[in-house]
């Protein structure tokens, strides 16, 4: 599509004036000749201007803070300035042309230019901010207008970049899936008046269109809008034509899909499309100085430090309650595995006795320690035998008061139980000279069920597309989530964080990548 020509334009709306070295900011207001949105630029450019006026004078150390004295005269002082306010040729000139380029690019890409002129390279705004800088837009006021109303009724005093995206894509969706052709055309009526040249019916350059759909990422319509002048053998749309096209599709699909839906809340930067677009222009200094990137990064996280939230101290005392619990029965465990140790070692040491006292004579133990006798029975059998039972009794009896101290707990640890080899021979049970006989005791740790982790159910490949997808490239924001998952006690706790994600950052829990997302959540706690 071939650039814009603004300075036609420009000098269009010029000539219709009065011809003067000077006019009245309350000249341009009233005026029948200029149109409404280019006023409304102009007038808020001033009181952009005026606003950064009062605040430097407010942190001027010579007036009281103590009261709204300072306030009320700052509100009149401006109010004041105003009716006094006259630019030259040249600077209206300039301002006009700026009125112009904005109201193109809002017309050509609105999504764009609302969230770059709203945000630009900042991830929170004030919500009066917001509002002040919405009141610019006067086009597409069937989306400005609903936007404009839920912004004001969010809670919060701080809505970052992610909810306002949201907020903008569920105003279009509403719009768009309950507008009839009429609707349309009536929408888009802004549009042809732009691009109005005196008595010649206004058309407007297919690719104008095209940039549109795409800005909002109604790619189908785009295509088929391609599509269709292509078939018509045209390059620029109509009324009639663009009224023609709409009829068609509607009969086809509805302008919102489920995959319009995901692709819109897919990660901002492919929603934001700033290339093409004419440069918003503020007044600048000539020379802007350099930014220290390292100073920027130290700004922001010092912007970002807040007081925790009540929820999120409740959290932390919590996960303490849960460590104290841990490393109470770890405690219990090691108490457990002492003791049953030291039962274990003294009933080796009495079968060793049991041995050396049945032994005859020091030759037959000089004999043994050399290896010289091949085998050895003790000579009261049934003695061995009775004491191996009865030291089996007594370790189970250990084993049972220290297992019924730990079951309190939240994870209990189980000991199990120990036994001889009650079927093996007294006769397997002594010494001889190859080998030492020790009890056939054996005590083993049954390893509390746990969940695994929820990296541990996905590939590095899923794990990359859940932080590109869902977590628009912050790493951060994925780590911290996932901690808070694995470290929930329950699925619905788990997916109360993923919920407070999905909210935070504007995602739709209807999309593919969001609803896989869950199902890992769900298959971690199954």
């Amino acid at each position: 599509m071939e650039p814009f020509d603004f300075q036609t334009k420009l000098n269009a709306i010029l000539l219709q004036l009065p011809n003067s070295d000077e006019i009245t900011l309350n000249e341009i207001i009233n005026s029948d000749l200029i149109p409404i949105q280019y006023q409304t630029f102009i007038a808020k450019e001033i009181d952009r201007q005026l606003s950064e006026i009062s605040f430097l004078l407010n942190e001027i150390p010579l007036f009281s803070k103590k009261s709204n004295d300072l306030q009320n005269l700052l509100s009149r002082f401006t109010a004041d300035l105003k009716p006094h306010i006259t630019f030259s040729y040249e600077h209206f000139k300039g301002l006009l042309l700026q009125a112009l380029k904005f109201n193109y690019n809002f017309l050509r890409k609105p999504n764009s230019s609302l969230l770059y002129f709203i945000f630009g390279d900042s991830l929170r705004k004030n919500k009066n901010e917001i509002l002040f800088y919405l009141d610019y837009f006067v086009n597409y006021d069937k989306i400005v207008d609903p936007l404009r109303e839920t912004t004001t009724n969010q809670e919060d005093d701080i809505i970052n970049v992610y909810r306002f995206n949201k907020l903008l894509v569920e105003t279009e969706i509403e719009f768009f899936n309950n507008a009839s052709n009429d609707d349309l055309i009536a929408f888009f009526a802004p549009v042809f008046e732009f691009y109005n040249q005196g008595e010649e019916a206004s058309s407007v350059p297919i690719g104008f269109f095209t940039d549109f759909f795409q800005d909002l990422n109604l790619l189908h319509i785009s295509n088929s809008l391609r599509n269709f002048c292509k078939r018509n053998g045209t390059e620029s749309v109509d009324k009639d034509v663009l009224s023609h096209f709409l009829l068609e599709i509607e009969n086809k699909f509805n302008f919102i899909t489920d995959f319009e839906k995901e692709q819109t809340a897919k990660r901002l930067s492919k929603s934001i499309v700033f290339t093409n677009l004419e440069p918003f222009v503020f007044t600048l200094p000539d020379e802007v100085p350099k930014v220290d990137k390292e100073l920027l990064v130290l700004q922001e996280k010092d912007s970002n430090l807040i007081v925790a939230k009540k929820e999120e101290v409740d959290e932390i005392k919590d996960l303490l309650s849960k460590f104290d619990t841990e490393k109470q029965i770890e405690t219990k465990e090691v108490e457990i595995e002492e003791v049953v140790s030291a039962a274990i070692e003294e009933q080796r040491t009495e079968s060793e006795n049991l041995v050396e006292d049945s032994i005859s004579s020091q030759e037959e133990i000089r004999s043994i320690e050399t290896g010289d006798i091949e085998e050895f029975v003790p000579p009261n059998p049934e003695q061995a035998e009775s004491f191996l039972e009865s030291t089996k009794e007594e370790m189970e009896v250990v084993k049972e008061e220290y297992i019924s101290e730990t079951q309190g707990f939240e994870n209990e640890q189980k000991v199990e139980e120990s036994s001889f080899d009650t079927t093996s021979s007294v006769e397997e049970t002594c010494l001889t000279t190859e080998q030492v006989v020790e009890p056939a005791i054996s005590v083993e740790e049954v390893i509390p069920t746990t969940f695994p982790s929820f990296n541990d159910l996905i590939d590095e490949a899923k794990r990359k597309q859940f932080i590109e997808e869902l977590f628009y490239a912050m790493e951060e924001e994925y780590n911290n989530l996932v901690a808070n998952i694995d470290n929930s006690d329950n699925l619905e706790k788990a997916l109360e964080f993923v919920n407070n994600y999905f909210a935070e950052f504007g995602v739709f829990p209807e999309m593919p990548i969001a609803k896989e997302f869950v199902d890992t959540v769900r298959r971690k706690f199954s």
